[in-house]
């Protein structure tokens, strides 16, 4: 359609100039959708964060039921001071592991 168009300016000297600058038919259609596509995108974008905020809501929503009530509280300090004294870290023995056959080494 566009090339139809550009034939029939093509006899006028209007035609004749744009002709000779394409910019008219490839600049400013490009400009255009850049500077018009993020209106456009904006609806598209909107839609996805609503999506996310309504996720985040219905957690909430379970967190004020009390779903998780079974879980303990977590203690850093209780849990690093249990994994620092235990009494069997140095009770162990050396044991070499022996090594498959097909290692290389012969």
């Amino acid at each position: 359609m566009v090339f139809r168009l550009a034939n029939r300016l093509s006899h006028t000297a209007l035609g004749r100039k744009i002709k000779r600058n394409p910019f008219v038919f490839f600049g400013i259609p490009f400009l255009l959708t850049m500077g018009l596509a993020p209106y456009g995108l904006q609806h598209l974008t909107q839609v996805r964060y609503d999506i996310h905020d309504s996720k985040v809501r219905m957690l909430e929503k379970k967190e004020e039921l009390g779903i998780d009530k079974k879980a303990a509280p977590v203690n850093v300090q209780e849990i690093y001071w249990n994994l620092t004294h235990k009494k069997d870290m140095d009770d162990w023995d050396f044991v070499r592991v022996p090594r498959p056959k097909d290692s290389g080494e012969e």
